[in-house]
């Protein structure tokens, strides 16, 4: 019984005009107010402005904000898409897979509200198992957006707290122009093939591929880092790497890594089936570096599609750094 009124709750709130869903009152306004202080910080090779938490860190790229050592904010701006796509992207399509798994990932909040003059979405999701929450939300008006995510430990109210009070101040300053493609450190070409080139946020570029018969996104993403990593740095990182996977329950076994040389770049590459809340996936990841820049090649696959994955993996011969 408990269990069919959740998901008809859940339901009613994904479909509902407003998309008010209460198990958790977070106190979210149905308006808030931007009020441009000194406090401001902007977020590297964006237009996107933040009030970041007190006592926060940043990483090299400076798009992710560290509150101690268990909770963090990723800031990405999506440039090419407006609010009711970055919605449905992030919010309602995730939040909708969910249903039929109530209590392993269980949205305790989600409200449509304003922020400034532009609309806005929040969802807070928590995680039973892993005991790891997080709040995801879409800002932006018809043609601009940017998706805030941010995790902490479920039981951490006070860090809660911050990241809500941050993630409520965020803006785009729509003046500031920003040409992606020049500042970009790698080149990718997918002419003649079955991926094409979908959009970027921030300097993470996206190519996709939909099957027409089950309408699966097959998808890659190339992230650039932005410092140099030696062959060494990327060994080090792996193990790392692979038990946040294993804590997300996003693996059931610990995959095999090797190096690799592509283009006369080092580097190192794994393979592994992936569960993720908006589906599984075949997933390829591949770090390469050289002595400027490195960047990750990272494909989520159709698991039906064993040829695809093969092609999205043989894809990363046509990598170029710069």
């Amino acid at each position: 019984m408990k269990i069919t009124l959740y998901l008809t709750l859940l339901a009613i709130c994904l479909n509902g005009c407003d998309f008010s869903f209460f198990r958790k009152d977070l106190n979210i306004p149905d308006s808030v107010a931007i009020k441009k202080t000194e406090k401001y910080i902007q977020i590297r090779n964006t237009r996107i402005f933040i009030v970041p938490p007190k006592g926060y860190t940043t990483d090299k790229t400076g798009q992710k904000l560290y509150l101690g050592k268990n909770a963090e904010i990723l800031v990405l701006e999506k440039p090419n898409r407006g609010f009711q796509q970055a919605y449905e992207d992030h919010i309602k399509l995730p939040v909708s897979k969910m249903q039929g798994n109530p209590f392993q990932s269980e949205v305790q909040y989600a409200k449509r509200f304003r922020i400034g003059a532009d609309s806005a979405a929040l969802v807070l999701i928590t995680d039973t198992k892993t005991k790891i929450s997080r709040i995801d939300l879409v800002i932006g008006s018809e043609f601009k957006s940017m998706f805030i995510t941010s995790s902490f430990p479920t039981n951490q109210s006070s860090i809660l707290k911050e990241i809500l009070a941050s993630i409520q101040t965020a803006y785009m300053d729509h003046s500031i122009t920003i040409d992606y493609e020049s500042i970009a450190t790698f080149s990718f070409d997918v002419s003649g093939e079955r991926f094409a080139y979908s959009h970027r946020e921030n300097e993470i570029a996206f190519y996709t591929y939909t099957n027409t018969v089950n309408s699966y996104v097959s998808s890659i993403a190339i992230i650039p880092s932005m410092y140099p990593l030696t062959i060494q740095d990327l060994n080090t990182e792996m193990p790392s790497l692979i038990q946040k996977l294993m804590d997300k329950k996003t693996i059931q076994q610990i995959p095999n890594y090797e190096q690799v040389e592509i283009n006369g770049y080092k580097g190192i590459h794994l393979s592994y089936y992936g569960k993720y809340p908006t589906g599984d996936a075949q997933v390829y990841h591949l770090f390469l570096s050289s002595k400027e820049t490195a960047v990750t090649y990272l494909c989520f696959i159709d698991p039906t599609d064993k040829a695809l994955f093969e092609t999205a993996k043989s894809l990363a011969k046509n990598i170029r750094l710069k």
